[in-house]
C-alpha cells in the first residue's frame, strides 16, 4: 500500500509576526517587516522586509558613501530561527532600486531581535545590505498573533 498524505501542520503552531522599522542614521526611510514563527520548534520562515524612502549608502570596504536617492525595497523569503525570546533573521532574496536602477544581491541583510510575554516584538536591528553598499540600518517594533 502507498502511504497516505502525512499530518497538516497544526495551525494553532503558527504565529504572524509583523510590525513597522525605522532607519537608525537619519535616512528618511520607513518601512515593515513580517514572518512566521513556528511555535514549536522556533523555525522562522516567509519573512520579509519592505520600505522606500531616501537613503545614502555606505560603501562595506572603502571608498566615499555615495549621494542620498530614492530607495524602494521589497525583500522576501527570509528565514532563520526563535530561541529563548530572541530571533534571528536573514537570507533574505529580493530586489530594490536606488534612484531607479535595480539593485540587487540583498542575500547579507539581517533582522534580530525579541518577542516578550506580552508577544509584543522588538526589531534591535535590522540592515538592508548588499555585497557593495549598506543602504540602511535601523530599528523597529510590531507585534505577535498566534
Amino acid at each position: 500500500p502507498i502511504p497516505g498524505p502525512g499530518p497538516a501542520p497544526d495551525p494553532s503552531r503558527v504565529a504572524s509576526v509583523i510590525g513597522n522599522l525605522g532607519s537608525d542614521l537619519g535616512n528618511a526611510f520607513s518601512g515593515s517587516f513580517g514572518f512566521s514563527l513556528n511555535l514549536l520548534n522556533g523555525d522562522v520562515t516567509d519573512a520579509a522586509l519592505r520600505g522606500s524612502g531616501s537613503v545614502t549608502p555606505f560603501p562595506r570596504v572603502g571608498g566615499a558613501a555615495l549621494p542620498a536617492g530614492a530607495f524602494n525595497v521589497d525583500l522576501n523569503g527570509g528565514r532563520g530561527w526563535f530561541s529563548v525570546n530572541n530571533f534571528y533573521i536573514n537570507n533574505f532574496s529580493g530586489a530594490a532600486t536606488f534612484n531607479g536602477t535595480a539593485v540587487n544581491g540583498f542575500g547579507s541583510s539581517y533582522m534580530n531581535g525579541s518577542i516578550d510575554a506580552g508577544d509584543n516584538v522588538r526589531v534591535d536591528a535590522y540592515g538592508i545590505i548588499n555585497p557593495n553598499y549598506i543602504f540602511d540600518t535601523g530599528s523597529g517594533s510590531g507585534s505577535m498573533t498566534r
